[in-house]
């Protein structure tokens, strides 16, 4: 078979447009501070070096144009769902982090995040800044490149898809929510010892302003536990980033 072979074509497109999908959703290579020719010349690369590897394995591409187009389409979206999975842990980070920021009193102060191009506050850009940190050197990219050929392992281009259940995706927006509770929890807990306490001086003290002081009070507690639960949180990131390549096979019901 000659490098230029239309099977050799055909394959390598369908292998290109699930490799894309995982790099357009992936965290870190989604980015849209990364440029779209580096996103385009990574995935003509490692589209190159699986495509041999499918020539065998993957079932014989359609000739007619439309069934193509939605045979693409389908890998696409295989390779959107993956680089899906792997991006949960960020979103669970996100969202416990933007929580933090509002529950401290950061809410009203946006800057761009440089992970998903919106705007976010001061505490979850910050997080998200520290995620991207801790996933490079945890080899998450690695993990999220392992699963894209696992994939590949477990259901060729144009051969059957598994079945994904209700359980299967449950799994992981439990994961979700899990990264995020504990991210919360440390600081919330001891802004409501803040609020309890402050409720009491208001109730001794009448004449205190609490509502003014306690504005204040609330953002020294909250950074100093914060900076206190950040090594943990640290802890936290780095085992659920190592965890990735089980959160790829578990929508792959593997």
């Amino acid at each position: 078979m000659t490098l230029l072979s239309s099977t050799y074509i055909a394959v390598f497109g369908l292998v290109l447009a699930r490799t894309g999908g995982l790099l357009v959703a992936a965290p870190v290579f989604g980015a849209r501070q990364v440029p779209a020719q580096s996103k385009i010349g990574l995935a003509v690369m490692l589209s190159l070096i699986v495509t041999p590897l499918q020539i065998g394995q993957a079932a014989m591409p359609p000739a007619d144009p439309v069934a193509f187009g939605v045979l693409a389409g389908r890998e696409l979206l295989v390779g959107l769902a993956v680089g899906f999975a792997a991006s949960l842990i960020f979103t669970g980070i996100q969202i416990g982090s933007r929580l933090l920021g509002i529950q401290i009193g950061f809410g009203f102060g946006e800057v761009l995040d440089p992970h998903s191009g919106a705007g976010s506050g001061v505490i979850d850009g910050f997080y998200t800044v520290l995620a991207t940190v801790i996933f490079l050197a945890a080899n998450g990219h690695h993990a999220a490149l392992t699963g894209l050929v696992h994939t590949f392992q477990v259901a060729p281009v144009g051969g059957e898809l598994p079945v994904v259940g209700v359980i299967q995706v449950m799994a992981l927006v439990q994961a979700v929510f899990e990264v995020a509770l504990r991210i919360v929890l440390p600081v919330t807990g001891a802004l409501l010892l803040a609020d309890a306490a402050m409720g009491l001086v208001s109730k001794a003290a009448p004449q205190m302003q609490v509502l003014v002081t306690g504005a204040p009070v609330k953002v020294a507690v909250g950074l100093v536990m914060l900076a206190a639960s950040l090594p943990t949180t640290a802890m936290l990131m780095q085992a659920a980033f190592r965890n990735l390549g089980a959160s790829i096979a578990t929508l792959l019901g593997g």
